[in-house]
């Protein structure tokens, strides 16, 4: 994040406290958006992070890039009337990421007054989350939301100061529990016990409510109705929720574990109008996962009419989502692509999920990598009614693909354009990396020599005499070795060889790599080699 200059020294005591905050934030000079010279001064990580733009993006801008010319005035105009009064302000505005995607922004704007002068602002965007719908409209996002949150692996459960707001059919079966009702209802396992492992240290006296406070990552063993003991891994954010902040935990089990004489956890019984509370709840907050989820989302039936699309999809395709909703597919796509989905669709609509990669070329984003995900939805009796399809834009990870097999491809000219033998060797002594030159000191290609112990190479007789420094780099020593080698394309030479080990994340040797160098023929240093069956080989 950006760092405050040394002549900004009345900004100096603002730069804690906004590095620390979770909300996106601006320093800026006196905040007229739209007019030249107010500039922006600072910007915090969250502030990255909401709209894609850097430090290096941002800093000494105007500030209006953030919002675009279709801003609304008159809430730009009170900007600048408050400012001129030394009110803070808030307004909602749309703003505007790198990506090009945008978004409705709650911004709140503070002057800053130092002895008595107001030239600087703080600037806080919030983004705000969609309205769900309501009524027959809202049911019918909440069935489909429903599906597709239980169609997760990942068990997830939301709470608020101890009360399971919300849960879905992984996490019902993961604990055993039969209803959706009676996992809201009970506190379960989850919360009145220590963790089994920490994933990072601390007080081993910290229980599992504490570390859900802290945001942790740990592990623990949890007791199922059934009365079977699990193994779990969870994660735990705060996040925005209707009512209140809310910590989401997302579970996935470890491994199994033998089973406890625990007997099983008597449930309390339900009242209706509680049930009828918590599905109604359930389903408010299943618009909101899902509408939260940063893909392009979209579901279709079996007549192939839009029964919803997430307002990331609405965007992606250029239309609002009221006027997707209810039409056919080919009322919204151009024929070239229904003619190309209807193999696809054929596959789909036969119960097959299908991924696959494709291109678009996105307004004001030109051509964009698209990651597509098509999941058809079953009735109870296994029939095929409808399917969803995922999209997500892949465009960065296939640039960072393709500038790391560019890379790739020009290390390699480089390691095969030095005249130095490099090899390396992982911790069965098997070849699995050799260059050129390999090839040219020994006349073997790389593909008869990959996968091969180094016996098979250089012989027993040469190998016994390198051994002693093998042992020496496999137990994690760096050695050099200097010694008279024969090549059979090469002949007899004095050669200086580096072993270098190769260690893994907890420091354990998992192989090495040798680099020799002929420093002269042997003939040329007058060594008088009489037993040429002796030298030993490093390569």
């Amino acid at each position: 994040m950006s760092h405050i200059q040394p002549d900004d020294g009345r900004l100096l005591y603002l730069q804690s406290v906004i590095d620390s905050s979770n909300e996106a934030m601006v320093v800026t000079e006196k905040c007229r958006i739209g007019a030249a010279g107010h500039r922006i001064l600072f910007v915090n990580g969250p502030f990255s992070e909401q709209t894609g733009y850097c430090v290096a993006d941002s800093v000494k801008r105007c500030p209006s890039f953030l919002f675009g010319s279709t801003s609304d005035a008159a809430a730009l105009n009170r900007i600048t009337a408050a400012f001129d009064r030394r009110q803070p302000t808030r307004v909602d505005l749309r703003s505007y990421r790198k990506d090009g995607s945008n978004f409705g922004a709650e911004v709140t704007i503070n002057p800053l007054i130092v002895n008595g002068r107001c030239e600087h602002a703080l600037v806080t965007l919030r983004a705000k989350l969609p309205v769900p719908a309501t009524g027959a409209l809202q049911n019918e996002y909440s069935r489909i939301f429903k599906i597709m949150a239980d169609s997760l692996d990942e068990a997830i459960l939301i709470h608020r100061d101890r009360e399971p707001l919300f849960a879905n059919a992984a996490y019902l079966d993961l604990l055993g529990y039969a209803t959706l009702s009676e996992a809201l209802q009970e506190k379960g396992p989850l919360f009145d016990m220590k963790p089994e492992t920490r994933l990072r240290p601390r007080d081993s006296r910290t229980n599992v409510t504490s570390l859900m406070e802290q945001q942790d990552t740990f592990k623990y063993e949890p007791v199922r109705t059934d009365g079977r003991t699990v193994r779990l891994i969870a994660r735990c954010r705060h996040i925005d929720w209707p009512g209140g902040p809310a910590t989401l935990m997302s579970i996935a089990p470890v491994r199994e574990i033998k089973t406890r004489r625990v007997a099983r956890q008597v449930v309390r019984p339900v009242a209706p109008e509680v049930a009828s509370r918590a599905v109604e709840r359930n389903q408010s907050l299943i618009v909101r996962l899902v509408e939260s989820v940063p893909m392009m989302a979209a579901y279709k039936d079996r007549n192939l009419i839009f029964q919803f699309a997430n307002q990331l999809f609405a965007d992606w395709i250029g239309m609002p989502r009221d006027a997707i909703v209810g039409r056919h597919v080919s009322e919204i796509r151009n024929e070239s692509h229904y003619q190309m989905m209807k193999p696809r669709r054929a596959d789909v609509f036969a119960g097959k999920t299908l991924r696959y990669d494709t291109t678009r070329d996105v307004p004001g984003l030109g051509l964009r990598n698209l990651a597509v995900l098509l999941v058809p939805h079953k009735d109870q009796a296994g029939e095929v009614e409808g399917y969803f399809t995922l999209v997500n834009d892949v465009t960065e990870l296939k640039d960072i693909e393709k500038a790391l097999a560019q890379r790739d491809s020009q290390l390699n000219l480089i390691i095969n354009s030095v005249p130095v033998l490099i090899t390396y060797r992982d911790r069965n002594l098997c070849y699995r990396y050799v260059n050129k030159t390999f090839e040219e000191w020994y006349g073997l290609p790389p593909d008869r020599v990959i996968g091969r112990r180094m016996t098979d190479i250089l012989g027993v007789v040469a190998f016994a005499k390198i051994k002693p420094y093998l042992d020496r780099v496999l137990a994690g020593e760096d050695v050099l070795y200097e010694g008279d080698v024969r090549y059979p394309e090469v002949g007899d030479c004095r050669v200086l060889a580096s072993f270098v080990p190769h260690k893994d994340d907890s420091g354990n040797v998992v192989g090495f790599f040798t680099i020799s160098q002929i420093m002269a023929a042997v003939d040329s240093v007058g060594d008088g080699v009489s037993d040429r069956t002796q030298l030993a080989a490093p390569g």
